[in-house]
């Protein structure tokens, strides 16, 4: 029979990857102390209570005007999506 000859991988490519992979572990510990800055700053908004900004008119009458503005934001999406897509 034929003995494989099989090089341990261990010796040849362990060495290189722990001397730069420190920056890396760094690097997320930073995101990870900048994410959870910034969920205590929203934690810390969420605490207030909600104050109605503005008042619904809840007439028929103002149905055409809310479907208007709808329909006006859903193109202005549409349109913005496609410039972007295209460019």
């Amino acid at each position: 029979m034929a003995q494989v000859y099989v090089r341990n991988p261990l010796k040849t490519r362990t060495s290189a990857r722990f001397r730069t992979a420190w920056w890396i572990d760094a690097l997320i510990f930073i995101a990870f102390i900048d994410l959870a800055y910034g969920l205590v700053g929203a934690a810390s908004r969420w605490a207030r209570p909600l104050t109605p900004s503005g008042s619904i008119d809840l007439s028929p009458w103002s149905l055409p005007r809310y479907a208007g503005l709808s329909t006006m934001r859903m193109a202005i999406a549409y349109g913005l999506s496609l410039i972007f897509s295209i460019a």
